[in-house]
């Protein structure tokens, strides 16, 4: 497993430090207690996975960006 800070994972699933940390009470959501916060756990296949999905995006949006400028047709 690895971990990431509250801040990185909330990045990474578009989603808000306050929802990430809501999650973690409710147990929705795995993590460790470190220091001052917590640490979420996420499998490093999945995390790969997301990875690439948000690149994958980043491609298509750029794609559609240059495509509406009327660079590709």
């Amino acid at each position: 497993m690895k971990h990431l800070s509250v801040k990185a994972y909330a990045k990474l699933v578009d989603k808000s430090d306050k929802t990430i940390y809501r999650q973690i009470t409710k147990g929705t959501i795995s993590a460790v207690k470190v220091k001052k916060g917590f640490h979420v756990c996420v499998d490093p296949n999945m995390l790969k996975r997301m990875i690439r999905l948000e690149e994958t995006l980043a491609e298509a949006k750029a794609a559609l960006k240059a495509c509406k400028a009327g660079e590709v047709r």
